[in-house]
């Protein structure tokens, strides 16, 4: 509407100058503002078939190795216990062995339980920026059907119109083009890129 008032006022200025025609193919031959849409990414994320997978798998393996550190733990108390009945038995030599070699052991074993913990949160950054890689096909080709040639992030936007939200239209694109992700190359569980071992 608001093109159509300036084209209008514009034929009335102009007219008066008598260059009416030049100026009028001049103004309409301006590109036109490109049509946008806006996308929820965080939204996106948490609520595709991907998403929900990555979610699960994460909280699976936090408590898998939240299991194995307590699995560890236990025995480290059991060895403990051991060795300070030796040192009740006053067997001084195999005492300081003992306890030299269970200190050697708890430190390493925390050293590598610490770095599982790392590879853990490296695993998500992985997912992370994996999802947005594999989620820009469908997002593209959703915009090149639907004539859009800009998306914006919507959590960068104080407000936008409900009808240009593209947020529910991609999560069914990705879905059906990704589904959960478990099916893409080079897959792998979060327990199997950390290294956590089953325990009881």
């Amino acid at each position: 509407m608001r093109r159509l008032l300036s084209v209008v006022l514009a034929v009335g200025l102009i007219a008066a100058e008598g260059s009416a025609a030049q100026d009028i193919d001049r103004y309409l031959s301006l590109p036109l503002a490109p049509i946008s849409a806006v996308i929820n990414y965080q939204q996106l994320f948490d609520q595709t078939e991907f998403g929900v997978r990555f979610r699960g798998e994460l909280q699976d393996a936090r408590l898998a190795l939240q299991r194995e550190n307590q699995w560890y733990s236990e025995r480290f108390e059991q060895e403990e216990a051991r060795i300070v009945e030796l040192r009740k038995q006053d067997d001084q030599g195999e005492y300081n062995e003992a306890s030299d070699a269970f200190h050697r052991d708890v430190t390493n074993r925390r050293s590598i339980q610490d770095q599982k913990g790392a590879r853990l949160e490296e695993w998500g950054r992985v997912q992370e920026n994996l999802f947005r890689d594999v989620a820009s096909r469908p997002i593209v080709q959703l915009a090149e059907t639907r004539g859009i040639s800009i998306i914006l992030p919507a959590e960068s936007l104080i407000w936008y119109a409900a009808g240009v939200d593209l947020t529910r239209d991609a999560l069914l694109a990705i879905n059906d083009g990704v589904g959960d992700g478990t099916g893409l190359e080079g897959y792998i569980t979060a327990v199997e890129y950390v290294g956590i071992e089953p325990v009881e």
